[in-house]
């Protein structure tokens, strides 16, 4: 869109235009002492500038935030410059500026802003516009002097690439719900020159920082332009880029003439991997490219450490580039577990040793790269090396500590500690790594030079005590040990104070003592120990050290068992000095804790029962011992509560055709009630019954000879229990009996029986002549007893059967007689059929 829409604005308009331009630019974002101008640069790059702070700054850190309902990534970045550039932007999203103003650990704000992409083209519009009136309404022109804007975002500014969140993995945008992850921590501020610095140095160390300031903007604006077609494409997050330059990148060489040996001290625990390993090997290849290499200049020396050390090779065996990265390319990846603090102490015992190469007059640099937490000491390991001289520069991958890397790594830590998320972010670091190494190497080099010789050391004359040792380290307490210097100490202030901030304690002590007692102390808790020897006319330097307290006492040997079905037995040992002990329980629903329940007991309790529970369920338990209000670290235990207990055993005293009785015995005392469940064995007709106080129910109008599969359930207030199951079959439908003649008269036949059963639906009759005829029936009911046989003839004799017929559609065996209706009327026996 043009400035020039308006093409023939009214005064009026020209001057409302303008009062509009003065009110942005003085909303722009003022906050406190900075003034923030905010230029686009094109569609998704922004160029910010402010006024300085006053006053001495180390530097300056911008964090930009969407303004969004949903979590995105906050972007930082930090530069020595009034100015900044961030590229990626989206020109619809509202964001949040943050400018704050970097002076030791401490961060103020300076200036801040919200500000969306399209609202700022409008403005710049305004301005434009503005701009271009007065020009018509004022003689003359006038010019700021500036760069124009496009101009200065190629000299070199800092610029943040913002990720995109299609390309952000999903690690990133976790761990971003809050702040972004940082992936390089040091800042790039030049490292102060020392308080008493004299002039001479000031001023050589200022020329130095000035040419490597200029080297530096031509190598970014050099790697820039070498990455640009590669990355454009493409938005990597978290990681910043400088911006684009105007020449291809030219490969940055530590010119310093400084000596240093460097001891590179690479993790290579399990935990890594082989794939990441040889990114650790391409990224120790560009740490050790760009120094001179030879016993006049930079040694470098290499041990890989997991569960013990192994110096890969020592300072002294190779002195040309070429033999050193043939070294690093070829070297093989040990595993196991990750011990830094053994590490540590084999640097100093090993690898400084003149025989391996260390040189005494030259200042010794070890380089950490790890990816976990140390499973050892590594605070205390790490302060005998700093004690020592040696500056320790610690590098975090993915799992790292970045807290314990901070207290492993010498200060200023903002330029030794560095944490990336993963192993292919290491190549980013290479380069300021190196810059940063180079420069200490040569601010290390010029102090050993520059160094005055004192004709009376005070050290001799004020001797420290030495060798700090540390026994009976215990939760709250400690033990301090050290030898006394040969000049007699009036007394010992023993100064400590925790990492967290606390306020220093002190004890003071007779000069003739060598142990102290501390007590009182925090669980877990780091602690800084001074011991500053008092003489009569001075205090001589202190003898520092650190120590970790240990975690509070545990309960020991939790067990947790099921002791009925809505009960857990938990029984634990004591834990020393335990005030009282509180457990957490919850159920695990598919695997995960419901709402946890809370119960203390006394100090005395080492055995309790958790109630009313439910049945079958997995129970997560955790316990903790309490001294006063202090948790210690939890135990935790899952155990199972038992099932609702079923029935033990089932009978059936009674089975007939069309019926059975069911019998059983319950698995507890006083259950409530029971269901019986039954059907055929092919699941048809499934039917319950329910019964309250009974051990016992006839189950009627079964099938005959059929199979039933009966179950028998408890039922409890909590639920049913499992179902204890049986298989019956029904006995086959009874058969009349007694079927007899009782009259015959002229040509009727009365025939009787005796019942089969009650459930008899009818009764079928069939007769006929032994000497020819038809057969003939009748049905009566099935209450009948007797039946008239009609149309019988004389002189014949005739065979007749009787069947039950039952309401499942069953037929009886039939029982059969044969009768002769000649004068002798005698019937013959009956028989089944």
């Amino acid at each position: 869109m043009s400035p020039h829409l308006h093409s023939s604005p009214s005064s009026f308009w020209l001057m409302l235009r303008f009062l509009l331009s003065v009110l942005l630019l003085l909303s722009s974002g003022v906050h406190g002492q900075g003034r923030l101008k905010l230029t686009v640069l094109s569609e998704d790059r922004l160029q910010m500038k402010w006024k300085e702070a006053d006053g001495p700054v180390q530097g300056y850190k911008v964090r930009v935030r969407p303004i969004s309902e949903v979590p995105q990534p906050e972007l930082m970045l930090t530069t020595t410059r009034g100015r900044a550039t961030v590229a990626g932007l989206d020109a619809s999203q509202e964001y949040a500026l943050q400018v704050l103003v970097l002076n030791g650990t401490t961060e103020k704000l300076l200036a801040k802003r919200r500000f969306t992409m399209e609202g700022l083209r409008e403005e710049e519009m305004i301005r434009s516009d503005s701009r271009e009136q007065r020009k018509k309404l004022l003689p003359g022109g006038s010019g700021s002097g500036d760069l124009d804007d496009v101009t200065e975002a190629l000299l070199g500014l800092p610029t943040i690439l913002y990720p995109d969140p299609t390309t952000t993995t999903a690690a990133a945008a976790a761990a971003t719900t809050t702040e972004a992850p940082t992936t390089e921590t040091p800042s790039q501020l030049p490292d102060e020159a020392p308080e008493k610095a004299t002039k001479e140095k000031r001023k050589r160390k200022k020329e130095k920082e000035r040419d490597r300031s200029k080297a530096e903007n031509k190598e970014e604006q050099g790697t820039a332009q070498g990455k640009a077609a590669e990355e454009k494409p493409r938005k990597t997050p978290f990681i910043t880029q400088p911006v684009t330059g105007m020449s291809p990148r030219k490969p940055f060489e530590c010119d310093s003439d400084a000596a240093a040996d460097i001891m590179l001290l690479v993790d290579g625990s399990w935990s890594i991997g082989r794939t990441n390993f040889r990114r650790v090997r391409d990224f120790l290849e560009g740490l050790m490219t760009p120094f001179h290499i030879g016993p006049d200049h930079i040694q470098i020396g290499l041990t890989q450490y997991s569960g013990d050390p192994r110096t890969e090779w020592q300072l002294k065996n190779f002195t040309t580039k070429d033999q050193l990265l043939e070294a690093v390319r070829n070297f093989r990846y040990k595993g196991g577990n990750t011990f830094t603090g053994q590490a540590l102490l084999h640097v100093m015992e090993e690898n400084m040793r003149a025989e391996a190469g260390a040189r005494s007059d030259t200042p010794f640099f070890v380089v950490l790269l790890t990816d976990g937490k140390s499973q050892d000491d590594a605070i205390a390991a790490a302060n005998r090396l700093k004690n020592a001289g040696v500056e320790i520069i610690a590098v975090g991958v993915k799992n790292a500590d970045e807290a314990e890397l901070r207290q492993v790594a010498s200060e200023p830590v903002d330029l030794n500690v560095y944490n990336v998320n993963d192993f292919p972010l290491l190549s980013k670091l290479v380069a300021r790594l190196v810059h940063i190494l180079c420069g200490r190497i040569e601010e290390r080099g010029i102090s050993k030079r520059m160094e005055p010789r004192p004709t009376a050391d005070p050290a001799l004359s004020y001797p420290s005590p030495t060798d700090l040792r540390f026994s009976e380290l215990g939760s709250r307490e400690v033990k301090l040990h050290w030898n006394n210097p040969a000049k007699p100490v009036q007394q010992y202030r023993v100064v400590y104070h925790s990492a967290e901030g606390q306020s220093p304690q002190e004890v003071v002590l007779a000069g003739s003592e060598s142990t102290v007692l501390l007590e009182g102390l925090s669980s877990q808790t780091l602690y800084h120990v001074s011991i500053f020897p008092v003489y009569e006319d001075n205090v001589g330097l202190a003898l520092r050290g650190t120590v970790t307290t240990l975690p509070l006492a545990m309960p020991a040997n939790l067990e947790v068992t099921p002791s009925s079905y809505s009960t857990l037995r938990v029984s634990w040992g004591t834990a020393t000095g335990a005030t009282q002990y509180m457990i957490l329980y919850s159920a695990l629903n598919h695997g995960e804790p419901d709402d946890a329940k809370e119960e203390k007991f006394s100090a005395d309790q080492t055995v309790v029962e958790l109630a009313e529970l439910l049945p079958a369920t997995d129970y997560s338990v955790t316990l903790y011992a309490l001294y006063d209000e202090d948790p210690s670290d939890p135990v935790t235990a899952v155990a199972t509560t038992f099932p609702l207990p079923p029935p033990m055993s089932v009978q059936f005293p009674v089975v007939t055709h069309s019926m059975l009785r069911v019998s059983w015995v319950p698995g507890a005392i006083d259950v409530p009630g029971h269901r019986i469940t039954y059907s055929t064995n092919h699941g048809s007709d499934v039917k319950q019954v329910e019964v309250t106080g009974m051990n016992s129910v006839l189950v009627q109008n079964l099938s005959s000879l059929s199979r039933y599969l009966i179950s028998i359930q408890s039922h409890y207030p909590q639920g049913l229990s499992a179902a204890l199951t049986s298989n019956v079959t029904t006995l086959k439908v009874p058969s009349p009996s007694d079927l007899r003649v009782t009259n015959f008269s002229g040509s009727d036949i009365t025939v009787r029986w005796e019942a089969a059963a009650d459930d008899v639906v009818s009764y079928l009759i069939k007769w006929i002549s032994l000497s020819g005829g038809d057969l003939r029936q009748l049905r009566v009911s099935g209450e009948s007893e007797g039946a008239i046989l009609e149309g019988v003839e004389d002189d014949k004799e005739y065979q007749i059967s009787l069947s039950a017929l039952y309401g499942d559609g069953a037929q009886s065996e039939a029982v059969a007689i044969r009768y002769s209706t000649c004068e002798s009327h005698t019937p013959t026996h009956s028989f089944a059929r």
